[in-house]
This record gives C-alpha cells, sequence and structure tokens, in this order.
C-alpha cells in the first residue's frame, strides 16, 4: 500500500548533501558521571518544561503540584551555584519526581548551551548543586519499528523513556489515537541529545521531527521555531498539529461511560442524563488542565466530590473534572493555569463506585460530549481562532527526509542517527 503524503512528495527535490540514512543498532545509552543517571529509572518520572516570558522557578514548579515553600528549599539550596531566580525564556527545566512519594528528587536547568546546573536531594535531605560542562557535541537518537501490541507497550519493550513516549502522543493528540493503532502500523520519532566529555549522554532534548504510518497514511510532525521565538508541532504544509487542547487530561485512559441523555446510574439506580464521560485510571493519577485558563472553581460539588471547573480563554467554553481524591496545592479561583498543568488527582470523592475521573465540555453554556469534541478531525465550536500556518525551515525539512530514510520494519529499537557536523536542527535551540 502506499502512502500518501502530499507534502512530502513537494520536499523531494531537496539534495542532501550525504545521506543522513547511517543508522546503527544501540541498546542502551548511559547517563555521564556528572549528570543524574540514578535518576533516570522506573523509580522516577522526569517532566520537561521550556521557560515562557514571565514564568518564575516557584512558578514553574506549580505546574507539577510543588508548593511554594518546596520550591524555596531548592532556590536555596541552588543559590550558591546558580540563581533559579533568573530563569530565561526559552531554556529548559527538567525535574525528577519519586514515583512513590512525589516529591522532587533532582532538577537539571540548562543555564546556557555549554553548561546545565544539577541539583538533588543528599543522604541526609539537603539540597546539593554544581554546574557540568557540556560539550556543544550532539546526537540524534532515533525511535522506529513496526508495532507488535501496541504503542505503550512496545516503547516500554525497547526502553523507550517513558516522556518521550508521552510526549509523542500529545503531539499527534489531534491526529492519531494511539489507542486505535494495530500490529502493523509504524513510526518514527528523532530526538537530540547533549553529549559529555566522556561521549555519554548528559541531557535529552525535544522531540525534533516524527511521523507515524497508520490506516493507510503517513503523518509527519516537525518542531519548527516561529518568527516571535514559541516553538511548536507542525505538518509539512507548516499547520500547527496543537489546537492549544490536550486531548484528554490523562496521558494514559479509556472510557468507561459516556456521554448520555440518559443512564443508569450505578448507585442511584435511577436513569439520568450523564453530562460528562468518565476516564478510568488508577487512584492518585495526575489530572492534567486540557488547555490555557482561569480556574472558576475548585473544591467540594456535591456528588462530583472534588472537583475543579476551568474558563477556557476569551472563547466560551468550560471544563470540568471531578471526582479528584485531591486538588492540586496551587490549584484555586481566580489562578491561571497552564496546558498540561497538574490540576488533582483521580479519586472516587463524592458519588463514585471507584477511582476515575468525570470530564464535562461546556459551550455557549451547553453541555457537549467531550469524545465528540476531542476528537480528531474536529475543533471546538468557540475555542478561538486557530494558529496561522508557518514556513518550515530546510534544516527541518532535511532532517524529517533524513527520518523517513530509517527503516521503519521490524520491532520497536532505539538507534543512532548520524549527521554532518552542525547539520539538522540546531542545538542550541533545542538545548537552551
Amino acid at each position: 500500500m502506499t502512502l500518501r503524503d502530499p507534502a512530502s512528495e513537494r520536499m523531494q527535490h531537496i539534495a542532501l548533501v550525504k545521506p543522513l540514512s547511517d543508522v546503527s543498532q544501540v541498546e542502551t545509552f548511559p547517563i555521564a558521571s556528572d549528570g543524574l543517571r540514578i535518576y533516570r529509572g522506573p523509580e522516577f518520572i522526569e517532566r520537561h518544561v521550556t521557560v515562557r516570558p514571565g514564568d518564575t522557578f516557584a512558578g514553574l514548579l506549580q505546574l507539577y503540584d510543588v508548593d511554594r515553600s518546596e520550591a524555596l528549599v531548592w532556590h536555596a539550596g541552588t543559590r550558591s551555584t546558580f540563581d533559579l531566580g533568573k530563569l530565561r525564556p526559552g531554556r529548559s527545566l527538567t525535574v525528577f519526581f519519586e514515583r512513590e512519594s512525589g516529591r522532587v528528587a533532582a532538577l537539571e536547568y540548562r543555564i546556557d548551551p555549554m553548561s546545565v546546573v544539577v541539583a538533588e536531594r543528599g543522604v541526609n535531605r539537603e539540597i546539593r548543586s554544581r554546574v557540568a560542562r557540556i560539550p556543544s557535541a550532539t546526537e540524534f537518537r532515533v525511535i522506529a519499528g513496526t508495532l507488535e501490541t501496541n504503542m505503550a507497550a512496545d516503547c516500554a519493550g525497547a526502553g523507550i523513556p517513558a516522556r518521550i513516549t508521552a510526549e509523542l502522543a500529545d503531539i499527534y493528540g489531534w491526529v492519531v489515537d494511539f489507542a486505535t493503532m494495530k500490529r502493523g502500523d509504524s513510526f518514527r520519532v528523532v530526538y537530540e541529545v547533549a553529549i559529555g566529555e566522556d561521549g555519554n549522554v548528559v541531557q535529552t532534548g525535544r522531540i525534533l521531527a516524527a511521523a507515524i504510518e497508520t490506516g493507510g497514511e503517513r503523518h509527519t510532525a516537525v518542531l519548527q521555531t516561529t518568527p516571535d521565538g514559541a516553538q511548536g508541532y507542525y505538518d509539512l504544509d507548516g499547520r500547527p498539529l496543537d489546537r492549544g487542547i490536550l486531548r484528554s487530561p490523562l496521558e494514559y485512559t479509556r472510557v468507561t461511560s459516556d456521554f448520555s441523555k440518559s443512564r443508569l446510574h450505578p448507585i442511584l439506580a435511577r436513569h439520568r442524563a450523564h453530562q460528562g464521560v468518565d476516564l478510568a485510571a488508577p487512584h492518585g493519577t495526575p489530572v492534567r488542565a486540557i488547555a490555557d485558563g482561569v480556574v472558576a472553581f475548585a473544591g467540594w460539588y456535591g456528588q462530583m466530590g472534588r472537583a475543579v471547573r476551568i474558563q477556557h480563554g476569551h472563547s466560551s467554553y468550560e471544563s470540568v473534572y471531578g471526582h479528584f481524591s485531591r486538588i492540586a496545592t496551587s490549584v484555586e479561583a481566580g489562578r491561571r493555569v497552564r496546558k498540561g498543568e497538574i490540576i488533582g488527582y483521580v479519586g472516587r470523592t463524592g458519588l463514585a463506585t471507584g477511582p476515575h475521573l468525570h470530564l464535562e465540555l461546556i459551550i455557549g453554556g451547553e453541555h457537549v460530549d467531550p469524545m465528540d469534541l476531542l476528537t480528531p478531525g474536529r475543533r471546538p465550536k468557540k475555542g478561538g481562532i486557530a494558529p496561522e500556518t508557518v514556513r518550515i525551515d530546510t534544516p527541518q525539512l532535511l532532517l524529517v527526509s533524513a527520518l523517513q530514510s530509517v527503516d521503519g520494519d521490524g520491532p520497536v529499537r532505539l538507534s543512532r542517527l548520524s549527521v554532518p557536523a552542525g547539520f539538522g536542527a540546531n542545538p542550541r535551540r533545542q538545548f537552551q
């Protein structure tokens, strides 16, 4: 079957200086001794955020429900090495959390293209910090393969970082439903890593480009910087893949109860409207705001238990999240929240038979089916103005061409992609 990707056909005339398809199998990528080796494992959760204008260190940690007092401890503990009050837009901050306790275990902040501040808790819980020098050398990592079971399982089995898999799901959230991908579908992803003096990985960058082949079509995504300095993912025609809305407030989930005008309530044993959808997830699973907005309500909301209601932008739609075990510490009425910010945790408060998230969407004062609205191929009725298209830079197109030359057959695997020195995506832009 021939895969259709019209935009890619128009770029075939671009000649590469030399082939970028020299791919060699690599089983593991150890972390350099001056990096955070022990924190990149299953016992920890890695979160990455790019600093925006106006962001503060405490504010960024609030995205992950870290209270201000804890942020101040980390700020004070690193001040002798670097003042985290001087974050710069475009730089990257990576935070490592203990999976069981949810406490911050370590963090990395990219000071400049040549150095990163590393901070971690010592054996006595004190904060230790240092500056690690990072050579400007970068390497490309490629994930490629054909699915045997599903995206999450195959990537986990191949040792792909969970953060990369989750980021891929968000990038393609409005184009491809990962839950419907099946055996035989294939994909390719390329991202950058910074290499230390000993040749090992010091820091992982963002996904630079990706191509997913499913249902007889190829869907390409490329990270592009816009003229105002913002970064986003676009197709080869320059159309944004991100509508400014997450497809789901949970990274991985399934619907257990649909939107309905008349549903038999499992506890009340009578029929009544179900004005949202129920999403299955274990107790304590973080819930993310689906879009930027202002918290209209946060607290106990009758039969929905602990709940949060968010008004989004200047449009007339709201999102409501119910049955939280607890609401994130910093989430309160009147506070602005960012798309992807943790606003609470899955629970069973209120009228609930078990832990799950109840999600509602309200447009123009009317409840709508979230699964109709948050579906590829459709847009919110009053969700704001869609971003304009951009021109994809030639280096990004060349990188996409190199990625598409990688063999996507066989089991999902992690490899190196060799490129000419200084060629492809700009490392200073990805690792700032």
